[in-house]
C-alpha cells in the first residue's frame, strides 16, 4: 500500500493494492492454514495485522476462514486484539496519538501517502473492520482500548486524553480528533504554499 500510495496515491489504485492483498490471503487460507493464525514477532495475527491497518477485504476474507475466526479473541505483546487495534484507527489516528510524528518524515510521510485508502473510502474502513469483527465474534472492550490508547499515547495533548476517557465510543473520538489535526495541518500547509 504505502508503493502504491507514495507512486500514484489514488484511492482506486490502493483499493486495487487491497483487493490483491485479500487475493493473496484467499490463497493462504486454502495453502497454509496454520499460516493465516501464525503469530509475528510482535505477537500479532494476520487478522490483527490486517485491523490495525483498517484493511477491510483482508479482515472479511481472513474471517471466511474457521481457524482466524477460532483464534478473534487473541491478543499481540500490547494486550490488543483485533477489535482493539481496529478501534485505536492509527493510521488515521497516531498523529493525536503522538504529535512528535508530524515532525518526523519517516513516521509522517508513510502514513500521510496512504490517506487516500482512509478518507475517499465510501464507509471508514477502520468502522467497517471493526462491524466485520463484531459480526464474527468479536467481543468488543472499549475499555480495554481506551487502556491501550492511553497506556502508549503518552505524549497527547490534555483535551484530547480528556475527550478519549469520555467518549462513549474511542474509535469515533480518535476518527474526529486524527481528522481535525489532519484538516489543521493541510490547511496551515496550503496557507504556507504561494
Amino acid at each position: 500500500m504505502y508503493v502504491v500510495g507514495e507512486t500514484s496515491g489514488r484511492h482506486a489504485d490502493l483499493d486495487k493494492a487491497e483487493r490483491g492483498a485479500a487475493m493473496e490471503m484467499a490463497r493462504a487460507i486454502v495453502g497454509d492454514p496454520d499460516g493465516v493464525v501464525e503469530k509475528s514477532l510482535a505477537g500479532q495475527t494476520p487478522l490483527m495485522a490486517a485491523a490495525a491497518a483498517g484493511y477491510a477485504r483482508v479482515t472479511s476474507t481472513l474471517l471466511q476462514s474457521p481457524r482466524v475466526r477460532a483464534s478473534i479473541g487473541e491478543v499481540d505483546r500490547t494486550g490488543a486484539t483485533a477489535w482493539t487495534l481496529a478501534s485505536l484507527a492509527l493510521r488515521q489516528s497516531a498523529w493525536v496519538c503522538n504529535p512528535q510524528i508530524l515532525d518526523d518524515p519517516f513516521m509522517w510521510v508513510p502514513l500521510m501517502v496512504v490517506q487516500p485508502c482512509y478518507v475517499e473510502a465510501e464507509t471508514n474502513p477502520y468502522r467497517r473492520t471493526r462491524e466485520l469483527l463484531e459480526a464474527a465474534g468479536a467481543v468488543p472492550d472499549p475499555d480495554a482500548a481506551r487502556r491501550i490508547w492511553q497506556r502508549f499515547c503518552t505524549n497527547q495533548n490534555d483535551t484530547v486524553r480528556a475527550r478519549v476517557d469520555a467518549a462513549s465510543d474511542l474509535q469515533g473520538a480518535v476518527l474526529a480528533e486524527g481528522a481535525a489535526v489532519l484538516a489543521r495541518l493541510l490547511a496551515g500547509r496550503r496557507s504556507g504554499i504561494r
